[in-house]
């Protein structure tokens, strides 16, 4: 997954704007994905500050792009409304595209048939 973009309900200051794309930070080692930064470590980081107020105060998400969806194996973009939500698609054994997604949904209703392991949503 990579980034393509964090959008952000109203125009904020580049520290702010900075705070935001810290929140989202993922890296990469050895194909694995996490945070740049722990919840604790940016709290810690950040708290108190009027940036973070301001985030508080802000509705944004990120915009990711999908290499591959595991089922037709197009790239897609999902979006993502917070660090919760990352992680549990990061942490996900199928990411699926939005017409693979329905699609499954429709043959677990239909048939009782799922695939084996979470599915991003």
């Amino acid at each position: 997954m990579k980034q393509k973009e964090i959008v952000i309900s109203k125009v904020l200051s580049p520290q702010e704007e900075k705070l935001i794309n810290d929140y989202f930070s993922i890296k990469s080692i050895n194909e694995i994905e996490g945070f740049t930064l722990s919840f604790d470590d940016f709290y810690n980081r950040y708290q108190g500050t009027y940036a973070y107020q301001q985030m508080n105060l802000t509705n944004f998400h990120a915009i990711y792009t999908v290499d591959n969806c595991d089922v037709c194996f197009n790239p897609y973009d999902v979006i993502i409304n917070d660090r919760s939500h990352l992680y549990k698609y990061l942490q996900a054994t199928y990411k699926l595209c939005s017409g693979c997604n329905h699609f499954q949904n429709g043959l677990k209703e239909v048939f009782s048939l799922k695939l084996d392991g979470d599915i991003a949503s």
